[in-house]
């Protein structure tokens, strides 16, 4: 990996973080101002995430401009790295078996974004 690759997984990062505080901030107002469901708060949250790392992962690609697949996987991972580093060391639990599923999917999506970045550029 080059350092624009690096680069653009920082990037992308920063994508995945930024949709999710921005999106955090709005479903507290939302909760606060109604009377949600955890079910759907669940299936919102999970919609957010997936849409996030689908950004973080395009302009992770965009910025990489070459080697989509490697780029979205590398920012997918380092994703679920660092919540896995927070779940474990700030609450001393691992991923359950949903989880790791859950963000196995969020991998694919990132890298799927970072194809589709790849490919926007050409």
């Amino acid at each position: 990996m080059k350092s624009s690759d690096i680069v653009a997984i920082g990037y992308g990062l920063l994508t995945i973080f930024i949709c999710i505080i921005v999106a955090s901030f709005i479903f507290s107002i939302i909760i606060h101002f109604s009377s949600m469901n955890e079910f759907t708060l669940a299936i919102m949250t999970t919609v957010t995430s997936i849409i996030s790392l689908f950004l973080g992962g395009l302009i992770a690609g965009l910025k990489g401009k070459r080697r989509g697949w490697l780029i979205g996987v590398a920012t997918g991972v380092f994703f679920t790295s660092f919540i896995f580093l927070i779940q474990y060391l700030g609450f001393d639990q691992t991923f359950s078996f949903e989880q790791t599923m859950y963000h196995l999917s969020f991998i694919f999506v990132a890298t799927l974004g970072s194809v589709f970045g790849v490919n926007l550029v050409k």
